[in-house]
């Protein structure tokens, strides 16, 4: 899944999830827009409670909040949540400065190339996301670089 819209609120706010607890999980999805609110704020998750977050990207240009809890992949994290193999924009900007959970840094280029979501994850969060690209629901992403501002879209999209 992927998110383009900006998102505001007030608190537990994310690119593609404000709140989720344990049992859920939230793989092979990006967000573009800018995320803001006043506590809890995350580009892609506002505030998790023992889920899995992994292999993610956080392409927001900023991520701000008027208390400490904010940064580019988890605003808040509560319990023993599974947070790895994530990237985010290299050039984001994030109000308060967060600390933690902020993923492996990508420039735009990288974060428009397939090899940066294809390529075999190696665990040192130096591979790519090992997203499947295709022509169906087995490898549902393309990328072109002419079609969503050159960012990854799901095959059956009319781009």
């Amino acid at each position: 899944s992927y998110s383009t819209g900006n998102i505001s609120g007030t608190q537990y706010i994310g690119g593609i999830v404000g709140e989720a607890d344990s049992g859920s999980s939230i793989t092979n999805s990006y967000a573009t827009g800018d995320v803001s609110g006043s506590e809890k704020v995350g580009g892609i998750a506002g505030y998790t409670y023992g889920l899995t977050i992994e292999n993610n990207a956080a392409i927001n240009p900023s991520v701000s909040a008027s208390s400490s809890d904010v940064n580019k992949i988890v605003g808040y994290i509560y319990g023993s949540p599974t947070i790895s193999n994530n990237f985010a924009l290299e050039t984001m900007s994030i109000t308060p400065n967060g600390s933690g959970n902020a993923g492996t840094t990508k420039t735009i280029v990288e974060l428009k190339t397939q090899s940066t979501y294809e390529s075999v994850i190696s665990g040192d969060g130096l591979g790519g996301l090992g997203w499947k690209f295709g022509n169906d629901a087995l490898n549902p992403w393309r990328i072109d670089a002419n079609k969503n501002d050159g960012l990854p879209y799901l095959y059956w999209e009319n781009r």
